[in-house]
């Protein structure tokens, strides 16, 4: 490209350290020409991609092998022209500067790379050239969770009171363990909290646990696949024929936690565990984006509210679709 000298996208300080959906990237493209060139415009887009792969046998006996199923979502958000000529206007020789803002798509996923799962996004300048390769410039943008505004607790509560055995048949006593989650809606950077009103009547003493999971479900065409991993554990022992208030604090491993989100072609949920002797019993939890200020400062746009994982697969809502 002889012609230019200088061809750039710049973003502004508030979009380079990430966007959310719904949200606006904000910057410039720089471009300087050298000589006189005719083009059919200048313009600009965000270019989303959702990439799924499952991997799975294929044939049976010594035919059988791996395969991949791999399939690729686009989510654009709508084409912006930046210059368009008039009549023959070719481009000038001139350093042309053009301030754009795009609006990411409200249903975006966040930008993520898991097993099975790689949702990147980035913004592309073109120069439209007649009868020539055109002339692009790509600059990465990072989409994040939503964090809710306010979140409000969602507490739940159960009875996980049990007969303690001993080998499977004789009974040591009872273990009466009424207990509250302080609440199922929770942000990525907090912890889970159950609190069990323990009375132990038994001759043992008794272990209790509780653990977050984090599962993802993938779906690449007609081939599906699902991951799980534990996020965070907690455990107190209670002393036999004695009663304690027990405090169970779950942290979420902040490397490896994600917002609960649900797209077309794969979902991330989260469960909590928690267990008495032979007693146990699950819930849902829901993971929001982390709360406090978000990049570079950027608070989440008003009336924006964070994905929700859906019960039943394949979901029915669809993303934007390039």
């Amino acid at each position: 490209m002889g012609w230019v000298e200088d061809f750039a996208v710049e973003l502004d300080p508030a979009s380079q350290g990430g966007v959310y959906p719904n949200s606006q990237i904000n910057g410039r493209v720089v471009l300087t020409c050298t000589k006189a060139k005719n083009a059919r415009s200048v313009s600009l887009i965000l270019e989303g991609k959702v990439i799924t792969e499952v991997s799975y046998n294929s044939g049976s006996g010594q035919d059988s092998h791996r395969q991949t199923d791999r399939r690729v979502d686009k989510i654009n958000s709508p084409e912006v022209f930046l210059w368009r000529p008039s009549a023959d206007e070719p481009l000038e020789p001139n350093t042309y500067s053009w301030p754009f803002t795009v609006v990411v798509p409200p249903n975006a996923p966040a930008s993520r790379r898991l097993y099975g799962v790689e949702v990147t996004y980035q913004i592309k300048a073109q120069v439209d050239l007649p009868m020539q390769i055109d002339a692009t410039r790509k600059v990465p943008v990072v989409v994040h969770s939503v964090p809710p505004p306010a979140l409000v607790p969602v507490p739940a509560s159960g009875d996980l009171s049990t007969d303690v055995y001993f080998c499977c048949c004789l009974n040591r006593g009872r273990a009466v363990a009424p207990y509250t989650i302080d609440s199922t809606s929770v942000s990525k950077n907090k912890e889970v909290v159950v609190r069990l009103d323990f009375d132990n009547q038994a001759t043992k003493d008794i272990k209790v646990k509780a653990s977050v999971s984090q599962r993802l479900d993938v779906q690449a065409n007609h081939h599906r696949d699902s991951s799980s991993r534990t996020l965070g554990r907690a455990q107190e022992t209670v002393a036999k024929m004695s009663g304690s208030s027990v405090v169970l604090t779950v942290p979420l491993d902040p490397g490896h936690t994600q917002a609960s989100e649900w797209w077309q072609t794969f979902q991330t949920s989260h469960l909590l565990k928690v267990q008495v002797a032979g007693s146990k019993f699950s819930h849902v939890i829901t993971v929001y984006g982390a709360t406090g200020p978000g990049p570079a400062g950027l608070a989440p746009p008003a009336g924006i509210v964070p994905t929700q994982p859906q019960q039943g697969y394949p979901p029915q809502q669809q993303g934007y679709q390039g």
